[in-house]
């Protein structure tokens, strides 16, 4: 039935129809993780929790848009359909249409949580789960004196330009690690930034083309230069989330 229904959105053998602006915004709701893969699931892979562009990882597919995180390029709906299927606007209307109204999304998310349940990727960083351990023994992060911090000082001195003495300031207290394996900065957000005794969350941000990882956070809303809104209300706060970016922050 899928490939009927494509082949009818390709032939252009179907009603063209004017869709008005509020049946666009309806239609273009459908979850994009669910469309892809039924539309064509080679075109997905799951990949440190997020679900990929099989092929040019570097377009992370949410649910209701497409983005590149290294350019900032971003497809609604409409536009991913164009990009990644070749369709034109009468086709994407078509198949996103037929999709929002007739697809059981049930039947395809049980099929999601079935094929693509890979425990490391899948299990959330539970508030028991002790970050400290990850970072200080299952080899995770490069000890101080590895070459890695090497890297990291000639990313952030040479292409980020920021000041080295900042940058070893911030080695040297805990909050900026490397990541081993990946080439990753690992900015450290500690419970009490004094005590350094309870990691909450590490914000990474990638140097390298290499396959990048996600963050690691045991609250839901914490992270590198991130206050929750109660504690900014309070004024009782450390570090509050300005850029998108630990890195632009630095640069600031």
């Amino acid at each position: 039935m899928k490939n009927k229904i494509l082949e009818r959105a390709h032939s252009g053998k179907f009603k063209r129809k004017h869709y008005s602006k509020n049946t666009i915004d309806t239609i273009s709701k459908s979850n994009l993780v669910q469309l892809f893969i039924w539309l064509d699931e080679s075109k997905v892979i799951l990949k440190n929790k997020l679900f990929k562009v099989a092929g040019n990882e570097k377009y992370i597919i949410y649910e209701h848009f497409v983005y590149n995180h290294y350019n900032g390029e971003l497809f609604t709906p409409l536009q991913a359909l164009e990009e990644f299927f070749g369709l034109l606007f009468p086709q994407q209307a078509y198949i996103l249409n037929y999709f929002y109204y007739k697809v059981n999304k049930g039947d395809i998310e049980d099929y999601i949580k079935t094929n693509y349940r890979l425990p490391s990727q899948t299990t959330p960083i539970a508030c028991d789960v002790d970050l400290n351990y990850i970072i200080y023994e299952d080899g995770f992060v490069a000890p101080e004196s590895h070459y890695f911090y090497t890297r990291a000082i000639a990313y952030l001195y040479n292409n980020r330009k920021i000041d080295r003495d900042i940058i070893l300031n911030f080695i040297n207290q805990g909050f900026l690690k490397m990541d081993t394996t990946n080439n990753n900065l690992c900015f450290i957000t500690y419970k009490d930034a004094l005590a350094k005794d309870d990691i909450i969350a590490i914000t990474k941000k990638g140097t390298t083309s290499s396959e990048y990882k996600n963050n690691l956070l045991k609250e839901h809303y914490t992270g590198f230069f991130y206050a929750k809104k109660d504690l900014l209300e309070t004024k009782n706060f450390e570090t509050v989330y300005v850029f998108e970016s630990c890195v632009d922050l630095m640069s600031f």
